[in-house]
């Protein structure tokens, strides 16, 4: 199972929170044995974005706050992962931390990648009988100017742009096509009436 992915743009701060949870019961056992098979359950949540703070490049200042909680499975591993850019990574496997970074010099104006992931994997075999965990993670951007007090405006780095579908633009063309050649023939055939002399 994994939770919904959110995101928050606020101005001078992003927030981005991700989660993923598995459960698994171990199979019956087979006719003639007393312990259950091995079954196996993953689940992985993913956010990647490509983010820049508004300006041109200059010296300055990112914080990171960092909330995570989970648990482990009886069998199995989950883990949480975290990269900004060249300037902060994360991992984790402990869960239950809350921190606020110190301010660590960053390139403003420059577009970095945003990578949050959560992956968790349960196995029960032998006489685990059940096992699973979960685990979830927010996080929390603030840049600064070079001052250490002024926060910089934190965007996405080049939204997608909203272009047709394929398929529709395809459509679209086609039945202009169409229209065009219908309205081109209608001309050609169209009977041209002429104006009989005038008798004298």
């Amino acid at each position: 199972m994994v939770d919904p992915v959110t995101t928050l743009f606020s101005g001078t701060s992003f927030i981005a929170s991700l989660g993923a949870e598995a459960d698994v019961a171990q199979s019956f056992p087979l006719p003639g044995h007393t312990i259950g098979g091995y079954s196996f359950a993953s689940a992985t949540s993913d956010l990647s974005l490509a983010l820049t703070t508004n300006g041109s490049q200059r010296p300055g200042l990112l914080r990171v706050t960092w909330e995570d909680d989970g648990s482990q499975p009886y069998d199995g591993l989950g883990a949480l992962e975290l990269t900004i850019g060249p300037w902060s990574s994360r991992f984790v496997q402990s869960f239950g931390n809350s921190f606020v970074s110190q301010p660590l010099t960053a390139e403003l104006g420059q577009p970095f990648t945003f990578d949050l992931n959560a992956r968790m994997m349960a196995t029960a075999a032998g006489f685990d009988a059940r096992s699973g965990g979960f685990a979830k993670a927010s996080v929390t951007l603030q840049f600064y100017e070079a001052d250490g007090t002024t926060l910089a405006t934190i965007v996405e780095s080049n939204p997608p742009a909203m272009v047709p579908e394929p398929k529709l633009l395809g459509l679209l063309v086609i039945v202009f096509i169409c229209f065009f050649v219908k309205h081109t023939r209608t001309r050609v055939g169209q009977p041209h009436s002429a104006i009989a002399p005038s008798s004298l």
